[in-house]
């Protein structure tokens, strides 16, 4: 019995197969998350998210039999260790951070609002005031030192220490 009985082709694959494929992916699955580190699932920059789709296509293509389980696999297992070198050079040149992840832009700060980088961001300030609302429970600006837009696509606000 060769490899290929036991996990199946494509066009014919049994139940048996089917399940034994998915307790393979779910168990390389966890292999490579544990390889790339919790990070991916955690910070979500969009390199991780282009990682986690990525990455979930080719595994669900390795259960029903789309991709060749061995590539696949392999396939996968590259993109999680590309992830893992960038993010070491990430962590070491913050040049090479701000390329990849960008860097943070200021929205509001100094009793004003930015509206260069508002523009440059496509953040309207009915977006802004709505991420002061959930993330601050206020909806006045004035208590706020700096609202600025995070790499991670989140709006980050300082409250003012006077207050």
């Amino acid at each position: 019995m060769t490899n290929m009985d036991i996990l199946g082709q494509h066009d014919n694959l049994s139940v048996a197969q089917m399940a034994l494929r998915s307790a393979l992916v779910f168990c390389i699955g966890y292999i490579l998350l544990r390889i790339g580190g919790w990070k991916i699932f955690g910070k979500k920059s969009a390199l991780d998210y282009v990682i986690i789709i990525v990455m979930g296509s080719i595994l669900a293509k390795i259960i029903i039999g789309d991709t060749a389980f061995f590539p696949g696999t392999m396939a996968c297992l590259v993109m999680v260790l590309l992830s893992r070198c960038i993010s070491g050079l990430c962590a070491r040149y913050k040049g090479f951070s701000h390329l990849i992840e960008g860097r943070p832009l200021i929205l509001y700060g100094e009793g004003r609002v930015f509206w260069e980088n508002m523009i440059a961001a496509s953040v309207s300030y009915e977006h802004l005031m709505q991420s002061l609302r959930l993330e601050m429970n206020t909806e006045d600006l004035q208590d706020i030192e700096v609202a600025q837009l995070e790499s991670s696509g989140r709006i980050s606000f300082i409250v003012k220490s006077d207050r």
